[in-house]
């Protein structure tokens, strides 16, 4: 099976969810559910997902591995992407099911754009990090995001490095619904390859540019 497949499966399955009613928390709790029952396949082969984080997945042999690995990390972003989901209910007055569907067009309109997109640098971030939850939260030093916003449950915390000056970068931590608040340093992170830093640089949108 290839990449798009699974992606396009899992996507099928989110839909299904939404267009019967259901909020994107239960959406989360039933990702989770998902990526912890196909992680046992990676469990009986004694294998842990982060030794693959870097990996040619078309390299990997066996495969029931490569289907387990790409679902759990399509599942994982899918887990992130619906901070976006969230906090378009209300501002837009449709519902999630329809919210949903303008996100996986935008998520496509993106990709066709020759321009960066600012979710690429956080890739790794992304399959790494772990989804908030009341506990989490509860346990954080810092409650907000550097922008003073709440830190919630289902966010994943992102870090990013922004220039305020021409000698001087900031250390800011933020979510996925507030990237798009930057756009990629290009000229930087192409100097020092972008696909394989962790922590990448942004530069601060006017407000007025900002994108939703």
């Amino acid at each position: 099976m290839k990449k798009e497949q699974i992606e396009q499966m899992i996507d099928k399955k989110i839909e299904s969810k939404f267009s019967c009613g259901s909020i994107p928390n239960h959406v989360v709790c039933d990702l989770i559910t998902m990526t912890n029952n196909i992680g046992k396949v990676l469990v009986k082969e004694n294998i842990n997902i982060e030794d693959y984080k870097d990996a040619d997945w078309d390299k990997i042999d066996k495969a029931r591995v490569k289907y387990a690995i790409h679902y759990i990390k399509h599942c994982n972003k899918r887990i992130v992407d619906m901070d976006w989901i969230r906090s378009k209910k209300g501002v837009l007055s449709i519902n999630y099911w329809e919210i949903w569907r303008l996100f996986v067009f935008k998520e496509k309109i993106t990709r066709s754009t020759r321009k960066v997109d600012v979710i690429d640098v956080f890739k790794k971030q992304l399959e790494r990090g772990k989804p908030f939850t009341e506990e989490t939260i509860l346990k954080v030093r810092d409650k907000n995001w550097t922008n003073g916003k709440p830190k919630k449950v289902g966010q994943i915390e992102l870090t990013a490095f922004v220039q305020r000056s021409k000698n001087y970068f900031d250390l800011i931590h933020l979510s996925l619904d507030d990237i798009y608040d930057y756009e990629v340093d290009e000229d930087y992170c192409e100097k020092i390859g972008y696909t394989h830093m962790y922590i990448p640089y942004l530069i601060k949108l006017p407000l007025k540019h900002v994108t939703s």
